[in-house]
């Protein structure tokens, strides 16, 4: 599968078999996440890997019905993996201080495409839930207070074969040329 094939079978799943996941997988998915790119390679993340199931049962205490109604798919997958944002380097919180941008949440974002891009190309499927109640994961999972709990991402085998098609905006939508607002119009001979 090339990457425009990845990038389009890769989706939030919400419907997961109940087939295990092996451990294999989900640390190779962590090792491709730490190779993402990162400001001053400050690498400023963590990864804890759920997948027995006391580890499942908390991690279900902290992410459904935070909202009542939300996550309640979260039951259904078999592993998860929880994404910590760490401190950054110091020189990549200087360099981020003249521009006032905090790079660590980029290295981090970074990080979770590169794990759910991996995943997919192992044949799982994926789902980012931002909504979950910290400090709950944070005292469920010995998780020290100098980290923030930035996404907890399930991970299984999908009910439902191939992926949906995507409701994207149009390219012109998302896209200017040489200044804001420069509208991009495809030409005959763009690919």
């Amino acid at each position: 599968m090339n990457f425009f094939e990845l990038i389009t079978r890769r989706e939030s799943c919400r419907s997961y078999l109940d087939t295990p996941v092996s451990r294999e997988k989900l640390v190779a998915c962590v090792e491709a996440a730490g190779l993402a790119p990162s400001a001053c390679n400050s690498q400023p993340w963590h990864f804890i890997i759920v997948d027995e199931a006391d580890a499942k049962k908390k991690l279900l205490e902290a992410t459904v019905d935070v909202i009542p109604g939300m996550n309640g798919f979260a039951a259904q997958a078999p592993a998860a993996i929880i994404v910590l944002e760490g401190k950054a380097t110091l020189l990549a919180r200087m360099g981020g201080s003249i521009n006032h941008q905090h790079y660590a949440h980029m290295d981090v974002g970074n990080a979770l495409a590169y794990l759910t891009l991996s995943a997919t190309e192992l044949g799982l499927d994926t789902c980012i839930l931002g909504i979950f109640n910290e400090n709950k994961l944070k005292a469920s999972f010995d998780i020290p207070e100098s980290f923030r709990v930035r996404a907890v991402v399930l991970f299984g085998y999908p009910k439902r074969p191939g992926p949906r098609k995507k409701s994207r905006k149009a390219l012109n939508e998302i896209l200017s040329l040489n200044g804001f607002g420069q509208p991009y119009e495809k030409e005959s001979g763009d690919a």
